[in-house]
């Protein structure tokens, strides 16, 4: 309390200097009090000295003033209290806690987040607009230049014009075709057969004049048929109701004659062709607007199929050269096969012992891209299997149709082939030679690898006259081995001879035959067959003549074989020498080269 009183003391007078000094006027906000109040309490600390001791101020009386009035501490005058005063916090008494104002919190500026300065996204480097690529100006198809007229089956004479060439004017003036041609065909003579299943026949009426030097010959041989099956069918083997086309002629002779073609049931576009020698072929329409064309784009290209034996074409694939598309639809065997033969021609023979028959009907396109048709038969068909022997088309009357044909690019047709093999041969598989040469299995496990090595080697033995290959034992040449295995001379070796054909002559005077069953077998390394053949053997004996083989149909098998590397063959050579000659023996000798020649005794 004595603190407060001289608290109060000091303030009345500095008040009161103040008031002498004219400065009473002067309105000042005390520090930490409030002015609203009417009186305020503060306590000081009493001034600290230089050395940092604390002195205490007197305590001073406790006036009342009049006008109670606030003043800060800068206004004390320093006369009053020459020592500046040190403010030290003075705890209050528990009796008179001081009315004191908290200072406010300062309250805090806030500060503004930075508004984002929002990045612009970046311009896109725009595409390059791609320079247009030029259009290629597509190339036209070239326009085919027409053929001239009457040239080609796309632009044949009109029907009933009359065709001009160096030697004849030749005119088809009537068709007639279908059951009326047949029954015309028929009454013609009555041994005429009834065409084949999906056929019929066409009977056309030509007129012919002849307009060259000396004399000229026409008949059914000048001409050929074809339509829309694309095929070029000769005349049909029939006798022709007359008048029949079949003239010689001088200048200015001129006839009329029928000829008879086989043509598709439901063919048309017929169109017939004349062959004028060295003028080739010409077309004349045998219908309004027949014409043919064809599209060689579509068809089919040469494929890598049964290009060699080992790789046969699988069964029912088709193999397709530069020439043909051929394929085999179906095939019998054995009994079955020659059945079929004795259908077709009750005179065909069985097979030879040891082999059985293969019927084929074989589907064939022609692929070539020339315009003029094109040649297939059965004699470019052949058989072979794992006794590596190519064999040759047995002599048959086939059942139709006959696989046979002249074909237009494009055309289609099937024929049955009659094959040989032996009975027990297995690895079948037939052979194609015309366009190139292509295998086709017969056999699901058919092929057979070509031997890259010689069998044997060639001997001496046999080479000379004086001292001949045993019976029995085999000569051994460059390619073959040759051996004898049986010998038939005399009558009985004559009545073989007739008995394999009953116009077979009897031997010359003073001369007998000589039935010898040969073995050949090929030795030599490589794919390609050579040609074995009863001509290739002679004789010779004790009157030192080589006799000639005489001119007669052998007994079968005759020796006539083609052979791959390791095939064998064996045949009957039908051979002569004179009556009662001694010391026969067999001569072989392949013709143009290839080895020596080799004598094998015959007794």
């Amino acid at each position: 309390m004595r603190r407060l009183a001289a608290l109060i003391l000091t303030i009345a007078a500095t008040i009161a200097a103040c008031s002498c000094n004219g400065s009473s006027d002067t309105t000042m906000e005390t520090i930490g009090v409030r002015t609203s109040e009417p009186t305020t309490t503060v306590e000081q600390e009493t001034p600290v000295a230089s050395d940092s001791t604390t002195t205490a101020s007197p305590e001073p009386q406790a006036a009342q003033s009049p006008r109670p009035r606030t003043q800060t501490v800068a206004e004390i005058s320093p006369r009053a209290n020459p020592t500046p005063p040190v403010a030290r916090q003075v705890s209050p008494t528990p009796t008179q806690a001081p009315a004191q104002s908290p200072s406010p919190e300062p309250t805090p500026t806030e500060t503004p987040e930075p508004s984002p300065t929002q990045t612009p996204p970046p311009t896109p480097t725009p595409t390059p607009t791609p320079t247009p690529q030029p259009t290629p100006t597509p190339t036209p198809e070239p326009t085919p230049t027409p053929e001239p007229v009457g040239l080609g089956r796309s632009n044949p004479h009109p029907y009933q014009s009359v065709v001009e060439t160096s030697q004849w004017l030749i005119e088809a003036i009537e068709v007639i075709r279908g059951n009326e041609a047949w029954q015309r065909i028929k009454d013609a003579n009555s041994f005429n057969e009834p065409p084949i299943l999906g056929t019929e026949y066409a009977l056309i009426l030509i007129r012919a004049k002849y307009t060259g030097q000396g004399e000229g010959n026409i008949d059914r041989g000048d001409f050929r048929i074809t339509g829309t099956r694309g095929r070029a069918d000769r005349a049909a083997s029939v006798v022709n109701p007359d008048p029949k086309l079949d003239y010689t002629m001088q200048a200015g002779g001129e006839a009329e004659g029928w000829i008879t073609f086989e043509v598709g049931e439901s063919e048309s576009h017929l169109i017939l062709i004349y062959d004028a020698g060295s003028a080739g072929d010409l077309f004349l329409a045998l219908e309004q607007d027949a014409k043919i064309s064809v599209d060689k784009r579509s068809l089919s290209s040469p494929n890598s199929a049964g290009l060699s034996r080992a790789t046969p074409a699988e069964v029912n694939e088709t193999v397709v050269n530069e020439e043909w598309a051929l394929s085999i639809q179906e095939q019998v065997r054995g009994r079955a096969a020659f059945d079929a033969l004795v259908a077709a021609n009750q005179f065909n023979n069985p097979p030879p012992d040891g082999f059985h028959y293969i019927s084929l009907l074989v589907q064939v396109q022609s692929v070539s891209s020339a315009e003029h048709p094109n040649s297939i038969g059965q004699f470019d068909l052949q058989s072979t299997g794992d006794a590596r022997v190519l064999y040759s088309i047995p002599t048959v009357v086939d059942q139709e149709p006959v696989f046979g044909f002249h074909l237009f690019p494009g055309a289609t047709a099937q024929g049955w082939v009659t094959l040989l093999a032996r009975t027990d041969e297995t690895g079948l598989m037939l052979r194609l030679d015309n366009g190139g040469e292509r295998f086709l299995a017969l056999d699901d496990a058919a092929g057979v690898p070509a031997t890259s090595t010689p069998l044997a080697e060639p001997t001496d033995v046999g080479i000379e006259r004086d001292s001949p290959i045993p019976l029995g034992e085999v000569a051994t040449s460059d390619k073959f081995e040759v051996s004898v295995l049986h010998v038939v001379r005399g009558e009985e070796a004559f009545a073989m001879a007739r008995n394999a054909n009953q116009f077979n002559d009897e031997p010359e005077e003073g001369m007998e035959y000589l039935q010898v069953r040969v073995a050949v077998r090929n030795v030599s390394a490589g794919d390609d067959y050579i040609l074995v053949d009863s001509s290739w053997f002679s004789t010779i004996g004790s009157r030192s003549i080589i006799w000639d083989n005489p001119s007669v149909v052998k007994p079968e098998p005759s020796l006539r074989a083609l052979l791959y590397s390791g095939g064998v063959w064996e045949g009957w050579v039908t051979l002569q020498a004179a009556v009662d000659e001694t010391d026969v023996l067999l001569v072989f000798e392949r013709p143009f080269g290839g080895g020596e020649r080799r004598y094998l005794a015959l007794s």
